[in-house]
């Protein structure tokens, strides 16, 4: 390999941030979505981005041999297809027999005036859709999640981190108080049947 390849793993594993030569067949994303690294998971997302994606034809390279170099057929659609998947499962992701909304999320996604939707996402459970509102400048957000009737996943954990290290005081679901959440990690667990569900999250 050039010097300037990224190809070098012994060498540019930690300077190249973890990505390869087709960082989009790679599912560094995922794994680190999985072990709840959301910070190293958009990392590997954002890098994937930028030496892949080609903003005078819009589209993505099929591989990078070295940083602003791409290689390959343009409009390669595996690679494409790829990072839409990672995007998605930021979003909506199965895992085991629950399903994780908003898991991989930026947290500046929940500043105030933010708004997230997702509307009838098809997973392996079913269909499912929510919508965010932030209004973290007085100390809450809104979030509505609508469970579709071909739903049968075990729960979802709904993942809603501040943009800063405010913790989860209390959740109202459909106006009743909500025990069934978790302050350290900023999520609460809901229930899949049918209809929507919504949610007021007070932070402290």
């Amino acid at each position: 390999m050039a010097d300037e390849s990224m190809g070098v793993p012994e060498r540019d594993w930690f300077s190249r941030g973890g990505i390869t030569l087709q960082p989009n067949l790679v599912n560094t994303p995922v794994v680190y979505m999985q072990r709840n690294q959301v910070p190293q998971a958009l990392r590997a997302l954002y890098n994937s981005f930028a030496v892949s994606y080609y903003t005078d034809v819009s589209a993505y390279t099929e591989w990078v041999p070295s940083l602003g170099t791409g290689g390959g057929p343009f409009f390669k659609t595996s690679d494409e297809a790829a990072f839409l998947i990672f995007l998605r499962m930021m979003l909506v992701r199965e895992q085991a027999d629950r399903l994780c909304l908003n898991c991989g999320a930026p947290r500046r996604w929940l500043r105030t005036g933010a708004v997230t939707e997702v509307e009838q996402a098809p997973t392996y459970f079913g269909h499912i859709g929510f919508r965010i509102h932030s209004h973290l400048d007085g100390g809450f957000l809104d979030a509505d999640v609508t469970c579709a009737p071909d739903l049968n996943a075990r729960d979802i954990e709904l993942h809603l981190r501040p943009a800063d290290d405010k913790k989860i005081s209390s959740v109202q679901v459909d106006g009743k108080k909500w025990d069934n959440f978790n302050a350290e990690n900023a999520t609460v667990t809901l229930p899949t049947h049918a209809g929507r569900r919504h949610l007021h999250v007070e932070y402290r």
